[in-house]
């Protein structure tokens, strides 16, 4: 009766999405009452999958909504000042190209999770379901380990970087704060990977945001 309540309010709250990233026998837990998985990892697997979404969520939103506006506001007013009053922002310029930085990277986890990234999928429709899950899983792995890698290289940036007091040229911005950025995005990004390489369909050649639990 406790496992058919749970399933009953899991599924009735769930975002497909996130069901979609549970392990098989979560999946299967959650769409019929007879699963065979412990009531505490099934909510311990959901409740991964939902701050992980959120703070993916929560990186774009900052992306969108604050770099990108304040990106507009910037350039508009130095494009005007310089124009009409010969008065252009100094720095501007440069504080445009970090912010585009940050919007690119803190929007990446989103990114991936979403499926909404550059991808060619012209081969996937001919192949086979299986082959096409496998190549997914590489995708996804080759994902993680890149990932991993970049959020290596920026700890060791960001010590080298301290270590010297490295700014940028105009405005003496630390640059160590965008390889602090970085590495939280990949950070991000290779938790999505390894969830989605280890998930009942990978999904990164045959996107399907409308799918839906029965």
């Amino acid at each position: 009766m406790r496992k058919s309540r749970l399933c009953r309010r899991l599924k009735a709250s769930a975002d497909p999405a996130l069901l979609r990233d549970l392990p098989s026998p979560a999946v299967r837990y959650v769409r019929s009452a007879g699963g065979h998985i412990k009531k505490s990892n099934l909510e311990r697997s959901y409740f991964a999958m939902a701050i992980l979404h959120s703070l993916s969520k929560a990186l774009f939103y900052l992306s969108a909504f604050v770099c990108v506006p304040v990106i507009l506001v910037v350039l508009f007013i130095d494009v005007t000042l310089r124009y009409l009053f010969s008065a252009p922002i100094e720095g501007a310029q440069e504080l445009a190209s970090l912010l585009l930085f940050l919007s690119l990277t803190l929007a990446l986890p989103e990114s991936w999770l979403s499926g909404v990234h550059i991808r060619a999928d012209f081969l996937s429709p001919m192949l086979s379901p299986r082959v096409a899950d496998l190549l997914d899983r590489i995708s996804w792995f080759l994902v993680a380990v890149f990932s991993v890698l970049v959020v290596i290289q920026c700890w060791k940036d960001a010590q080298f970087m301290l270590l010297i007091n490295e700014s940028s040229a105009e405005l003496a911005i630390p640059i160590v704060w965008l390889r602090a950025v970085l590495a939280l995005a990949c950070a991000v990004s290779a938790v999505i990977a390894v969830v989605r390489l280890i998930a009942k369909r990978p999904q990164i050649s045959r996107p399907d945001s409308a799918e839906t639990v029965e």
